[in-house]
Formats: C-alpha cells, structure tokens, sequence
C-alpha cells in the first residue's frame, strides 16, 4: 500500500475543505455532491497515509447519529410542507412588531433554550430556516441571525450539565 506523508495529506485535506467553500459560494453548483465527492476524496488520502483497512473506517461511522439526523430531516421536510415555519415565522414578526433587534434577542434566546434540551444541528435544522423565512418576510438579510443563533446554540449547549 502507497503511504503518503501525514504533511502532505494535511495540507490536501485543508485545500479540500476550502474548496467546499468556494464551491458554496457559487449558487449554481451542487453542493452536495461536490462535499460528497471531496469526502471520499478525504477518506481515500486518509487511508493512503496512515494505511487503514476499509473495516476501521466503517468502525468510526456513527451510524445512530446518521439515523437520527436523517430522521429529524424527515420531520423538518414535513413541518416545511405543512408551511409550519412561515406560520411560526409571521407569528414571531407580529410578536416582536416587526422589530429586528428584537427579533433578533428572542429568535437566539430560543435557540439557547432549546439547545439544552436537544441536539445542535437538531436546534439549527430547526431555527435556520424558520429565521431564513422570517427574514425574507422582513426583506431582511438573515446571515447576521443565522450567525446569532450558531452562537446561542454553542452557549445554550455549553450551560447545560451534558454539556
């Protein structure tokens, strides 16, 4: 088996997670398969380095988190059908009387509140789009609030004792 330098491969896998990133930015590609793509290109060099079997790699998959991310997709899928979030999002506008600031203080306040009780990608597959929804309402930009709620999320989950 061809073992590569672990600097090498550092360095390749740095150039690959920044790539994810630009092909973010560009609107009319497929960042999914791209990150798809990138990922087995990750776990190809990460085998060629430190010479891993393929039975290691599927060891350190964790297949209860997979199925529960998948599972709660599902249900934001639904909740979306349903059009749940525009209800929610037009209720917490009249709320807050179309404040953004204050908009702002609650949407991240129930981000912290929730993180502690559930999981953080749960709470940000949760509140993102709600606050994407709310925010195109408001003819506002929502990346100021997404970042907000990322924040709330990491400090609601830090203040919890699981934590």
């Amino acid at each position: 088996m061809i073992c590569m330098d672990p600097l090498v491969t550092n360095i390749i896998l740095v150039i690959l997670f920044v790539l994810i990133f630009l092909i973010l930015g560009k609107s009319n590609l497929d960042i999914v398969t791209f990150s798809l793509f990138i990922a087995i290109i990750a776990c190809v060099l990460t085998a060629l380095t430190y010479d891993a079997s393929e039975a290691e790699f599927i060891a350190y998959i964790p297949y209860r988190t997979l199925i529960y991310l998948i599972a709660i997709n599902i249900i934001i899928v639904k909740i979306e059908q349903q059009k749940i979030f525009q209800y929610v999002a037009i209720k917490l506008i009249h709320f807050t009387k179309s404040n953004p600031r204050n908009f702002f203080y609650i949407i991240c306040t129930f981000a912290a509140l929730f993180s502690a009780f559930m999981e953080d990608i749960s709470v940000c597959v949760i509140f993102i789009p709600l606050t994407i929804r709310a925010t195109r309402i408001l003819k506002m930009k929502s990346e100021p609030y997404i970042i907000g709620i990322t924040l709330s999320i990491t400090i609601g989950n830090l203040l919890t004792p699981y934590a």
